[in-house]
């Protein structure tokens, strides 16, 4: 082992300058963010489908959706809250702002008091997808499986129910005239004192249910099934739609509104049912409102609608379109394309659109500066973007082109359907011979003699720069993604829960922990790797073991890509462009040597501290023991720090003129310039 030296000479104090503290991020108080730094950038605030929507006033809205997703509206913006859970939440009711129940899968119940979340023992492990209630001591959850459950102020306990049809949605006058819809045309009504099953006159499963009176009230269900009850029959309205419908709620019997797939909303004004222009063709789930004039509905892809009595807009934002590829110049320089021809671009603070010129489906997008940019799709699409315009080349081919890499602007490799491989030499696209007719999804190199192309039914292609050969491996699952650091340490992933690594020798495959399906990977370094798939899953690797990360998402992610292990960009389904950021390190103080071109930093509130040299960084650590004292001079500080790969000694007087001693011993014995 060497023992190295920074900063001073052993033993001898030398007086250094102080860089006073580094400022961190502000994070917006609408930004949702995962509990391991994941926010969500598109669309906004959140992309989760939304399957409840309550609230005590116009400034006082929950929403709860997918991934244990919460949401609060202030009367100003939406912001997150933490639920605790990633269970999926359906349904959502309260009597007060400090008295709010979520309902969701697995049994999970949730009650808010004013300050937090907190979980309920439901007893159950069904599905729950509704709750409503007329009191803090008489509250009513239904779900799967003809579960009903009833709380009294102090245990939820089971009710019997009568059927095993999943009950979807629950409504009453009072507390003895209580009425839950579900499958199969199913209609249930309390008395106060047992359940019993009501004729609907239909087989259509029912989603929602709300009424006015007990001689008022609406159930809505498939294929545009709207009923209604007099009281004494439930009978079939018109309601001119073949959409599901999937919520119904309103003011009064001459104002009803019901919220259905692709975008139907329809309004009842006690005599026919008329369409609503809604603005948008994603899934409304549910609708509540605090007035006529002042309703919201929530529903597929984080879509968030107000109604303000005359029109509906939008108060969620960003494209909802598929994105499947992401490459960028820098931090403030990315790009992102996916379905219809859509281009994203990122300026460090938001992403907007670009003229593609195209509607094409676009894959793949990859390039060596801010103006050589190419991006490939269905139908052999190549467009390249010079710094202003976005343009189509020339491919020769009709197949469909999933990936682009290359190792210079000269020297760029796109892959395709029927083993489709297209090289441009800075002139022209012109064919290679792959030897295969499987679809090939990905390429990526370390030179142009070093090209690696992965594909269907575990396929797998190597070229040298003269010729492509196939590489055997043991898997013959589909592989999507391939990436790596050097022609020695590459990484592909693939059908459930696929990953395989290839050492110059062999690919061997690895454990992923999860068999979701993987689509996308990059990483900084052997020991930073991402990996992102369907369901929202994010992958880490460390240089030895892979771990989940919570993405807060839930909908499929197809690429992976950073501009450094504190800035990485995953995308998918929906719009989906999720960012993972770790803000700068505040610190106490600084130490410089402008000599030796070394730092030390130190924040004393947390007991961190980070070394910086030429060719080496420490990277920020929790000093094992850091002591902090006053003496005439300023603040002494104290570090003894131990671990597995450094031991690191500091002496520091942080005054106007800044002394301070380090000593570092590297256990690893890995060289940098001293």
């Amino acid at each position: 082992m060497k023992k190295l030296v920074f900063l001073f000479p052993a033993l001898i104090l030398t007086t250094l300058a102080i860089v006073f503290t580094l400022s961190s991020l502000k994070v917006c108080a609408a930004e949702v963010i995962s509990p391991d730094g994941w926010a969500w950038q598109n669309p906004l605030p959140q992309g989760n489908t939304l399957y409840g929507v309550w609230g005590t006033s116009s400034s006082d809205v929950f929403a709860v959706g997918d991934s244990g997703t919460i949401l609060h509206y202030d009367g100003k913006e939406w912001s997150a809250m933490s639920s605790s859970t990633t269970n999926y939440l359906h349904g959502i009711w309260g009597t007060s702002s400090s008295d709010v129940f979520a309902v969701g899968d697995s049994g999970t119940i949730l009650h808010y008091d004013g300050k937090d979340w907190s979980p309920m023992n439901s007893g159950i492990p069904n599905r729950l997808l509704d709750v409503w209630g007329t009191s803090p001591a008489d509250v009513l959850v239904v779900g799967y499986q003809g579960s009903i459950l009833h709380y009294d102020g102090r245990e939820w306990s089971a009710m019997s129910s009568g059927t095993t049809n999943y009950l979807h949605g629950i409504w009453g006058a009072s507390s003895s005239d209580v009425f839950t819809v579900g499958t199969y045309g199913t209609i249930l009504r309390y008395d106060g004192r047992e359940w019993s099953a009501m004729s609907s006159g239909t087989t259509n499963y029912l989603h929602g249910v709300w009424g006015t009176s007990p001689s008022d009230v609406f159930a809505v269900g498939y294929q545009g099934t709207i009923l209604h009850y007099d009281g004494k029959d439930w009978s079939l309205m018109n309601s001119g739609t073949p959409n599901r419908l999937s919520d119904v709620w309103g003011t009064s019997p001459t104002d009803v509104l019901a919220v259905g797939y692709q975008g139907t909303i329809l309004h009842y004004d006690g005599r026919e049912w008329s369409a609503m222009s809604s603005g948008t063709t994603n899934y409304p789930r549910d609708v509540w409102g605090a007035s006529s004039s002042d309703v919201f509905a929530v529903g597929a892809n984080g879509i968030i609608l107000h109604y303000d009595g005359k029109d509906w807009s939008a108060m969620s934002s960003g494209a909802t379109n598929y994105l499947h590829g992401i490459w960028g110049a820098s931090s403030s320089d990315v790009f992102a394309v996916g379905a219809n021809g859509i281009i994203l671009h990122y300026d460090g603070k938001d992403w907007s659109a670009m003229n593609s010129n195209t509607t094409t489906f676009l894959f793949a997008v990859w390039g060596t500066s801010p103006s050589d940019v190419f991006a490939v799709g269905t139908y052999g699409t190549i467009l390249h973007y010079d710094g202003k315009d976005w343009s189509a080349m020339s491919s020769g081919a009709t197949n469909c082109l999933h990936g682009v890499c290359g190792a210079s602007s000269s020297d760029v490799f796109a892959v395709g359907y029927e083993g489709t491989i297209l090289h441009y030499d800075g002139k022209e696209w012109s064919a290679m011979s792959s030897n295969t007719t499987t679809f090939l999804f990905a390429v990526w190199g370390t030179s142009p003699s070093d090209v690696f192309a992965v594909g269907t039914y575990g396929t797998i292609l190597h070229y040298d720069g003269k010729y492509w050969s196939a590489i055997s491996n043991d898997t013959t699952y589909h592989l999507y993604a391939v990436w790596g650091t050097s022609p020695s340490d590459v990484f592909a992933v693939g059908d459930s829960g696929t990953i395989l690594h290839y050492d110059s020798k062999e690919w061997s495959a690895m454990s992923s922990g999860t068999t979701n399906y993987l689509h996308g990977i990059w990483g900084t370094s052997s020991s930073d790797v991402f990996a992102v798939g369907a369901k929202g899953t994010i992958l880490h690797y460390d240089g030895k073991y892979w771990s989940p990360m919570s993405s807060g998402a839930t909908n499929r992610l197809f690429t992976v890509w950073g501009s450094s292990p504190a800035d990485v960009f995953a995308i998918g389904s929906h719009g989906s462009i999720l960012h993972f950021f770790e803000s700068a390190p505040t610190w106490t103080c600084i130490f410089h040597d402008p000599v030796r071109d070394t730092e030390l930093r130190i924040n004393t509130d947390d007991k961190t501290f980070q070394f910086i040299a030429p060719s080496y960084d420490s990277g920020v650590r929790e000093a094992a023991r850091m002591r902090v004292g006053d003496t005439a001079w300023g603040q002494w500080i104290l570090i003894c720090h131990r671990d597995s790969e450094i031991w690191f000694f500091a002496f520091a007087i942080d005054s106007e003129r800044g002394i301070c001693l380090a000593f570092l011993r590297d256990r690893q014995n890995r060289p940098w310039d001293r």
